[in-house]
């Protein structure tokens, strides 16, 4: 293991309200938590072990079993789900013949849904491990799956931030800003305002 769970939460005694991220720093040093460490949290935090073991299920970013080397997670919030995140989803079932949930055979990879990223412009979105990528393409995802087989640690992050980002966005409501004369009411209306009301 490499390390003692009391190093860790002696920096927690006496403050349970700080279980999650003492959790978090014991994640962080291998990809889960054991129940023999959930036990010593609990009593090093004076916690019951019901407490400790829920909020370990609770989080996504937090796990009591054992996880692949490389912790794939798609992006499931709206903009992503539009964009097309089921078929990511999809890409790696086939691509790495598991379910969502599951682990390879050979202990590389686990496949999981995650919520929102917080990246939606670059929708589809997905996170392997702590690197987050976006804007993702079949041969993008080529290209990361290759790397991580090869064992070359992905730096590029493939998000790109360029002047096409709103591209896919469709304005409603603002579909007129910075077209029309906020202060002209005889703009709004050529452009279909009050049309509406004038039927009514």
């Amino acid at each position: 293991m490499g390390f003692k769970i009391s190093e860790i939460t002696k920096f927690y005694e006496n403050k349970p309200k700080n279980l999650v991220q003492a959790l978090r720093d014991i994640h962080q040093k291998q990809s889960y938590i054991t129940s023999e460490q959930l036990k010593e949290v609990a009593q090093n935090l004076n916690l019951s072990l019901s407490k400790v073991y829920s909020t370990t299920t609770f989080y996504t970013l937090l796990s009591p079993n054992p996880k692949g080397k490389y912790v794939i997670k798609i992006c499931s919030s709206t903009p992503c789900y539009m964009a097309g995140s089921e078929n990511l989803l999809k890409y790696f079932k086939d691509k790495l013949k598991i379910q969502e949930g599951e682990t390879t055979a050979d202990g590389l990879f686990t496949l999981e849904m995650t919520s929102c990223l917080g990246i939606c412009a670059v929708a589809p979105a997905m996170m392997v491990n702590n690197k987050v990528y976006g804007d993702l393409t079949p041969k993008k995802l080529d290209q990361i799956i290759e790397k991580c087989q090869t064992g070359e640690i992905e730096t590029e992050k493939l998000i790109s931030l360029g002047a096409n980002i709103l591209d896919k966005e469709e304005k409603i409501v603002l579909q007129n800003c910075g077209i029309i004369n906020p202060e002209s009411i005889e703009d709004y209306k050529k452009k279909g305002g009050y049309a509406a009301l004038s039927k009514a």
